[in-house]
C-alpha cells in the first residue's frame, strides 16, 4: 500500500475496495475476514496492486504479504492471489 501512496499521493486510497472472489464464501478465512478489521483491511489492500507500476508489483506484493497478520487461511489466500493474478511479462 505504501507504493500506491507514494505513486499516487493525492488519491483517495482510503476509498479503494477490492472485489471478492466468487469462491470467497467457501474459504475458511471468510469468517475471519468478516470478524477481524485488521485482516479485512490487509486483504482489501491486495487489489490496489493493480495501481502499482509493473516493475514494483512483486516488491509491493512481498511487502503486503510480510505485513499480513498470521491467521489460519491467510497463506492459502495469498497463494491463490499470487497464482491467479501473477504478472505475465
Amino acid at each position: 500500500m505504501n507504493a500506491f501512496r507514494v505513486t499516487y499521493p493525492n488519491s483517495l486510497s482510503s476509498t479503494i475496495t477490492g472485489c471478492s472472489s466468487e469462491n470467497s464464501g467457501t474459504w475458511p478465512i471468510r469468517t475471519l475476514y468478516d470478524a477481524n478489521y485488521e485482516v479485512r483491511g490487509m486483504i482489501r489492500c491486495l487489489p490496489s496492486l493493480a495501481h502499482v507500476h509493473v516493475e514494483d508489483v512483486l516488491d509491493a506484493f512481498e511487502e503486503l504479504t510480510t505485513a499480513m497478520p498470521q491467521h489460519q487461511g491467510i497463506d492459502e489466500l495469498l497463494t491463490y492471489f499470487e497464482h491467479t493474478h501473477r504478472p505475465t511479462w
